[in-house]
């Protein structure tokens, strides 16, 4: 987190600073014009509208089913939860399919669950086989088929008209944890290792694409954003931000006790938000909407005020190797009218 703060303001009414980020794929700069007027700073990137999205959870002890919503910026501890009822574990995995339909997978067999009382219904029970009652990942691929994982790492395809369980190869994980996840047309998984970018048409290729050392990921859905996963540090019963294209993992909200799976109908979706996009008031508590930031009066006697609140949330679709953050346009009592930072950089 990194904070800024404009130090010895007199008689300033309006400011500019404008902040090129380079991004790494691209190789060219974005610009950020930010104006202040009566102490209120505006960062103005990009209009992104961002609408909160709907999930549903469960936990295992007591076994229930809950819904929550998520604010789509993934301002931290902005989560709204109802629970919904008891429920059947989902001891193997959880997905919707297009058909809105939401899906569990327990001892190698597929339930349809009720996401309006939390009961569940049996549609399929596999052949007898090896492994197959020993999943740790489930993912619908289209309304009848879907992917699974044992937890030694082999990939399986589910068909319910067929009524077969077959076996397509090994992934060359041999630790998985729950659970496989569908997000921007790719599928993901969690291990011991990390998180996986799983191959379907050749499981052997499959990679790590995010270590996850200190967390164990137990559960894995898509984000509106671009490029970010969620999942569930199941050791401190916590949702979080898995950031793909750095590595990032950020806290987004504590989850109810014991939540082991979680499922978004938005895996299916085409449309997360690429946008770059600064908001410097994740959750608007100074008062300011959209990306804007309300900071405090600013006095000769004050010495310095804020301009971002604690809340900053970045949204960008590369590695951001530079930024720069400038004062620009009237300064009546330059140089001792300067920006400073009262956080830290994190490598």
């Amino acid at each position: 987190m990194i904070t800024f703060s404009d130090t010895r303001v007199t008689d300033i009414t309006q400011s500019h600073c404008y902040c090129p980020i380079k991004f790494l794929k691209q190789e060219t700069y974005q610009w950020i014009r930010c104006i202040q007027f009566s102490f209120i700073l505006l960062f103005v990137l990009i209009s992104t509208e961002l609408y909160p999205q709907v999930f549903f959870g469960q936990t295992y002890n007591p076994q229930a089913l809950f819904k929550f919503e998520l604010n789509a910026s993934l301002c931290s501890d902005d989560c709204n939860f109802t629970e919904i009822g008891p429920s059947t574990p989902w001891g193997d995995g959880v997905s919707f399919c297009p058909n809105g339909n939401l899906y569990e997978l327990t001892g190698g067999a597929i339930y349809q669950v009720d996401t309006l009382s939390g009961g569940s219904t049996l549609i399929f029970s596999p052949p007898p086989g090896p492994g197959i009652q020993d999943m740790e990942g489930f993912v619908c691929y289209e309304d009848s088929t879907f992917y699974s994982l044992d937890q030694f790492g082999n990939l399986y395809l589910y068909n319910i008209l067929a009524g077969t369980v077959v076996l397509l190869g090994h992934t060359g994980i041999n630790d998985v944890l729950e659970d496989l996840v569908l997000f921007e047309g790719e599928y993901y998984f969690s291990s011991y290792e990390g998180i996986i970018h799983l191959d379907i048409s050749n499981p052997s290729n499959s990679y790590v694409i995010v270590p996850t050392p200190g967390y164990t990921i137990s559960g894995l859905t898509a984000s509106s954003i671009c490029g970010t996963l969620l999942g569930i540090n199941f050791s401190d019963d916590e949702l979080v931000a898995i950031n793909l294209f750095d590595g990032s993992i950020t806290h987004v909200c504590f989850l109810p006790n014991n939540t082991n799976l979680i499922a978004t109908f938005a895996e299916f979706s085409s449309s997360t938000s690429c946008d770059v996009y600064i908001d410097l008031d994740c959750n608007d508590s100074s008062g300011a909407m959209g990306s804007d930031y309300n900071s405090s009066n600013i006095t000769c006697l004050d010495g310095s005020a804020g301009i971002a609140d604690i809340d900053i949330s970045l949204q960008y679709d590369a590695i951001i190797v530079e930024m720069t953050v400038q004062l620009n346009g009237l300064l009546p009592d330059s140089p001792w009218e300067f920006l400073e930072t009262a956080g830290q950089f994190r490598e």
